[in-house]
C-alpha cells in the first residue's frame, strides 16, 4: 500500500516527465495487488480476535459491501477532476486515500474492543 501510495503522489507532483507514468502506474497497481490477500488476512484475523468465528460472513459482507460502495462513488468524484483537467488533483486524492487505508491497516491490531 505505501508503494501504491508512493507512486500516486510521485505522478501527481510531476517531479518524473511522461516516460515515468506507465511505469509508475504498473508499480502503483502491484502494490494494491500484493496487499489485497495480506488485507484479506488481516480482515480474517480480526474477526477471530476480537467479533470470534461467527462474525465472519458478516465483517467480510460489510467490508466488501464498503469496498463497491468506494468503487462506485469514487468516479462520480475523480470524473470531474479529470475531466476538468486536475490530473495531479484526483492523483493526490488516489495517494491520499491509499495512505489512509495503509494507516487503517496498521491500526487495525492494536485496537481493543470491550464485550
Amino acid at each position: 500500500m505505501a508503494l501504491s501510495a508512493a507512486c500516486a503522489i510521485l505522478l501527481a507532483t510531476q517531479v518524473f516527465g511522461g516516460w515515468a507514468v506507465l511505469p509508475l502506474m504498473c508499480l502503483m497497481g502491484f502494490g494494491v495487488g500484493v496487499a489485497t490477500p495480506s488485507r484479506d488476512l488481516l480482515i480474517r484475523g480480526t474477526c477471530m480476535k476480537f467479533l470470534g468465528t461467527s462474525s465472519f460472513g458478516r465483517v467480510f459482507g460489510f467490508t466488501y459491501c464498503g469496498m463497491d460502495v468506494g468503487q462506485t462513488l469514487s468516479p462520480l468524484i475523480a470524473g470531474p477532476l479529470l475531466d476538468a483537467g486536475y490530473f495531479s488533483l484526483a492523483l493526490m486524492i488516489v495517494g491520499t486515500f491509499q495512505t489512509l487505508a495503509l494507516l487503517t491497516a496498521l491500526g487495525v491490531g492494536q485496537q481493543r474492543f470491550d464485550r
